[in-house]
């Protein structure tokens, strides 16, 4: 790209290409060529970090919809047994799955009575009592958290944004600098991963709660409007901030 072209942080072309921008003339040619290979380099990993959280958004979803079905089988059946859903046990059984679907206040209203619980890991019994394998957890509570606009949703994301600012931070913010001959790594900005380094920091240090004192103008323009209170990254935010990384424009000097 021409290093005399206007640079806009956000992007809204077709076609994204990361963009670095300098003083005409403050670094040889090939120096910005082997800089712009580092930049390409960075966004080859954000987007291989991208589909693999993509990837376990997929699953999750799957496994999701999976279990539902098992949750509301068994909930049918348990109120067919207790005689509040107006059918027979023979009913149930021969009728499970069928129906509108359950709200999950009714399948927790119906499941609550039962020790429902999702195992991951061999478990042990010990005086009459499973003991805990690898992980486990409440079932509904696994479910719900699978699902979309589940709490997992939001913890993928969150992993995903701190995953690809560290990388920024320690390796190809440096690189850049180093490639280009400058002394210190603050001479290589951008705005996007400078909202970057304010969204962490929500999240890391702030339980992933905004204050007032929160500034990240660029994110606020890809996400809309960010008000003070917990907030909650949806897979769509994540897309939506993969799409501006494509982008991404990085100044020096």
């Amino acid at each position: 790209m021409d290093e005399n072209d206007a640079f806009e942080p956000y992007w809204s072309g077709d076609h994204p290409c990361v963009r670095l921008r300098y003083a005409p003339g403050a670094f040889p040619s090939e120096d910005v060529e082997k800089a712009l290979e580092v930049l390409e380099d960075f966004r080859a990993e954000c987007q291989k970090a991208y589909l693999a959280f993509n990837g376990m958004t997929n699953g999750r979803l799957t496994i999701s919809a999976n279990l539902e079905r098992i949750l509301e089988n068994a909930a049918r059946h348990m109120e067919a047994l207790d005689g509040s859903s107006g059918s027979s046990p023979a009913a149930a059984a021969s009728g499970i799955g069928n129906g509108p679907p359950f709200s999950r206040e009714r399948r927790k209203g119906t499941l609550s009575s039962v020790p429902t619980h999702y195992l991951k890991g061999q478990g042990q019994v010990a005086a009459g009592k499973r003991v805990l394998g690898t992980a486990g957890m409440n079932m509904v509570e696994f479910v719900d958290s699978l699902a979309k606009g589940g709490e997992f949703e939001d913890w993928h994301n969150k992993a995903f944004v701190v995953m690809l600012y560290q990388r920024w931070e320690e390796w190809y913010r440096y690189r850049i600098a180093q490639t280009l001959g400058l002394e210190k790594k603050n001479k290589v900005r951008s705005a996007l991963m400078g909202d970057m380094k304010e969204l962490r920091h929500v999240i890391i240090h702030d339980n992933g709660v905004v204050t007032k004192r929160f500034s990240a103008p660029l994110l606020t323009r890809i996400w809309g409007a960010i008000p003070p209170g917990f907030l909650f990254i949806t897979d769509d935010m994540a897309t939506a901030m993969m799409k501006q990384l494509n982008a991404v424009l990085v100044e020096v000097g």
